[in-house]
């Protein structure tokens, strides 16, 4: 381990200086890992264990507090999508000139957007699903869209629909709205609406 620590001072020496940010020290770790010089292949798989260790052990919520919506939206699209054979698309558009998303709001989208997902994956028996998240002035957006069977409208919050009724209710708490349309062999359209 102290071999360790030293060939990874050694090597960051080359990428970094005492200020340099958090993401400035993950970014030069990686190019020591890349590139071989400074870590063994035993080294190189124990951190990469533990990154993989450490990302099961992220909570939504602190992936708000680390990386913003946006960060945290890209996060954790990255991460369900290797946990599925389901294409996930992605597609952001939250202007810097808008105001910052709430704490609560910001929390509260990202975990309705992975819970729409699941839902999808587990029940859509699609191959594609498209994310698309989107700010106005007057309020934040989630469109998810598959191509799956389409989900029938009259079981859309039903009492069987725990994973629907559970994001409904999230929803709710912070003042916004759900529209849930499906088409029979054609997919299901996904829109929250959350006023900012």
């Amino acid at each position: 381990d102290q071999y360790a620590l030293r060939a990874f001072k050694l090597g960051a020496s080359g990428y970094l200086t005492k200020d340099s940010a958090p993401d400035e020290l993950l970014i030069a770790i990686r190019k020591i890992l890349k590139g071989g010089k400074y870590a063994s292949a035993y080294i190189s798989r124990r951190l990469k264990e533990s990154e993989e260790q450490h990302k099961e052990n992220i909570t939504l919520d602190d992936l708000f507090d680390d990386h913003g919506l946006q960060g945290g939206v890209e996060w954790l699209i990255d991460d369900l999508q290797k946990k599925t054979e389901m294409e996930i698309s992605l597609k952001m558009n939250l202007p810097d000139k808008m105001k910052p998303v709430e704490t609560e709001v910001g929390k509260t989208l990202l975990k309705v957007t992975h819970e729409v997902i699941l839902n999808s994956v587990r029940h859509s028996k699609g191959t594609t699903i498209m994310v698309n998240v989107s700010q106005t002035t007057r309020e934040l957006i989630l469109d998810v869209i598959d191509n799956g069977i389409g989900i029938q409208t009259d079981k859309v919050f039903s009492s069987k629909s725990y994973g629907l009724n559970n994001i409904r209710e999230r929803i709710k708490g912070i003042n916004g709205q759900i529209n849930i349309q499906g088409t029979k062999g054609k997919g299901t359209v996904i829109q929250v609406k959350i006023p900012l």
